[in-house]
């Protein structure tokens, strides 16, 4: 029966590999940091070197159509791939608006606009901030082209924040929550457009109501989806996030997609709406809708909702067609921890993220009842360390356990305070405590690789399984629990100790 089910799905992915294979890099002039992650989405090595080097030979403006150093607009992008369609056909996703934008073809420039500069400029960002981090052959030429384009790309993000289009300011904030790179650097243009909406969404019933012709006061699934995503990245109203989430999923149709207005199914309202379902709600079966949008491939094996931004799209629902056929642990995404969340000396987000996690796995229903495993982990021998060595050293060995810790896989790490710390597996995942085990058994030869120093600092950790609505209690109960470990244990062996709770 499986098979069955995921045969158009695999199908179709198929057509995508083989699209991102044969794509020139050289062919997309708008989209190529698209093109890069769709090859190696496929395992085709990136080279930064290549996009960054063409970047550079554009000579960009200071306003106008042509102000960054890639194209935003398809009228100054030059010659478009054949995957992009003909523009003299290209015809917008929603039925109601293809229509009024054939009345009033004076619109058609904002529509595009609206459409393609968020998720140009959130590519962009991101490609450029991760190169410049990671890449040391070209991180220079990156970070003086991302420093040149931030007053730009502030600018255009200032217009997101006016509430003058729901769906258009909804798919930036959406674009950016997809993008941890550039939500961090926009993080208070992202928060002023969730805040915004979230509020219209509150006097509303949990849904976003379009304000422009054709849609004007027009429950919008698409933007009310948005707002959701966006939210949700940003860790903030996770009671809103509940109720639109509930309202969305009420809103999928027959065929398995999900459209606007009453309107039918349409490729990126089903993109959005399932960008939420599919990694918020364990109780949401992502597959009627992986079939549609499976279905809604082009020839060549790519995705268009309007045009240009086939690249894009393809690499978007390639992607998440891939992730739809994963367990739920898999597609759950944490909510984006700001600076301002992260302890300075460990880097690791504080407790009030852990609550922040409670209060929103509490207003998902599938995440409320969802099997979550958590970990309560202090260190033996720390106070001795610190008396020994001094407080700076310490610190030091604080961190390096904290960076260390951050690398389990499948969790959150979290720091309680002082030497204690919490880890948050993905819920309904499975695991992590042999994951914890296996950490352990290497932070011996971690903490002497960077310290000279004999003295043992070794972790003690209980483990336990909780429901996501249960989290603080989990919290408080092995937090008592610590104190018999402690005295039952004063000293451990390098490896520390591990003990389960039930």
């Amino acid at each position: 029966m499986l098979d069955v089910v995921t045969d158009p799905v695999s199908e179709a992915l198929d057509r995508a590999r083989e699209a991102f294979r044969h794509a020139d890099l050289g062919a997309d002039p708008m989209f190529a940091v698209a093109l890069e992650d769709g090859r190696s989405w496929v395992g085709v090595r990136p080279d930064p070197q290549r996009i960054i080097g063409r970047w550079r030979s554009f000579h960009a403006r200071e306003t106008g159509a042509i102000r960054y150093q890639w194209p935003i607009d398809p009228r100054y992008a030059g010659r478009l791939p054949p995957w992009a369609g003909d523009p003299h056909v290209w015809v917008a996703w929603r039925p109601m608006e293809a229509a009024a934008l054939l009345q009033k073809p004076d619109l058609l420039q904002r529509f595009e606009e609206r459409l393609l500069t968020p998720i140009v400029l959130a590519d962009a960002l991101q490609y450029l901030i991760d190169v410049a981090e990671r890449d040391p052959r070209c991180s220079a030429d990156a970070r003086a082209i991302r420093d040149a384009a931030m007053p730009k790309i502030r600018r255009d993000a200032s217009s997101w924040v006016q509430e003058l289009h729901a769906w258009s300011d909804t798919w930036a904030l959406m674009a950016l929550a997809r993008r941890p790179s550039a939500l961090r650097a926009l993080h208070p243009f992202a928060v002023a457009i969730a805040e915004a909406y979230a509020a219209r969404a509150e006097r509303t019933g949990a849904f976003v109501l379009g304000d422009r012709y054709p849609f004007h006061d027009a429950p919008l699934v698409s933007a009310s989806a948005q707002l959701a995503v966006g939210l949700s990245a940003l860790g903030i109203h996770p009671r809103l996030v509940g109720a639109v989430s509930r309202q969305v999923a009420r809103w999928r149709q027959a065929d398995g997609g999900f459209g606007d207005a009453g309107g039918p199914s349409d490729i990126l309202t089903t993109f959005a709406a399932m960008t939420l379902l599919a990694s918020l709600d364990p109780d949401t079966d992502p597959m009627p809708s992986a079939i549609w949008l499976a279905r809604q491939q082009r020839e060549g094996g790519w995705w268009r909702a309007y045009g240009p931004e086939a690249a894009w799209l393809t690499a978007s629902i390639a992607r998440w067609l891939e992730s739809a056929t994963r367990p739920f642990a898999d597609r759950f995404m944490w909510p984006h921890v700001t600076l301002t969340e992260r302890d300075r000396r460990t880097g690791l987000p504080f407790y009030g993220y852990y609550t922040d996690l409670h209060r929103l796995f509490s207003e998902i229903d599938g995440l409320a009842h969802a099997s979550v495993e958590v970990a309560f982990i202090d260190l033996a021998g720390f106070g001795r360390f610190n008396n020994e060595n001094g407080m700076e050293l310490g610190d030091q060995v604080l961190r390096h356990f904290a960076q260390e810790l951050a690398t389990v896989d499948g969790s959150m790490a979290i720091r309680d305070g002082g030497d204690e710390f919490l880890v948050v597996g993905r819920p309904t995942g499975r695991g992590l405590a042999d994951r914890l085990t296996a950490f352990r058994q290497r932070w011996p030869d971690q903490l002497r690789a960077s310290f000279s120093s004999d003295l043992v600092v070794a972790p003690r950790i209980l483990t336990a399984t909780t429901r996501g609505d249960r989290l603080v209690e989990a919290r408080t109960r092995l937090g008592i629990e610590i104190a018999a470990v402690k005295q039952a244990h004063p000293t451990t062996t390098p490896t520390g100790i591990q003990v389960a709770i039930t």
